[in-house]
């Protein structure tokens, strides 16, 4: 972590088995708040990468697009053969979006 990295604001979340997960740093963006990036901030973890969340106006007046981009990587083989051959590579985003939507849903 560098010197500057304690004064970005971060978070933990909470994954499976009640396990957390490294702290994420957030990106300035220049669009925020449309636009937010965060970034795993652990140097020793076997995945990472970037995230990006993009907000922009539904096909309708009254809904609101969310558009997420991922640029990762996974370093150990086996969790790579998982990801591609077994579990399928957006099975967490699918799900992510499944819950913001059920969520977004709720009066």
């Amino acid at each position: 972590m560098g010197p500057h990295a304690a004064a970005q604001p971060s978070f933990h979340t909470r994954i499976a088995l009640g396990k957390s997960a490294p702290v994420f740093r957030i990106r300035p963006a220049a669009e925020a708040p449309t636009r937010r990036d965060v970034q795993l901030n652990d140097q020793n973890a076997p995945y990472g990468g970037t995230w990006t969340y993009e907000l922009s106006p539904g096909p309708s007046p009254a809904t609101t697009t969310l558009r997420i981009t991922e640029t990762g990587f996974i370093h150990p083989p086996l969790y790579r053969f998982m990801m591609v051959h077994v579990f399928g590579p957006t099975r967490n985003l699918d799900q992510y979006m499944t819950d913001i939507q059920s969520a977004a849903s709720k009066p």
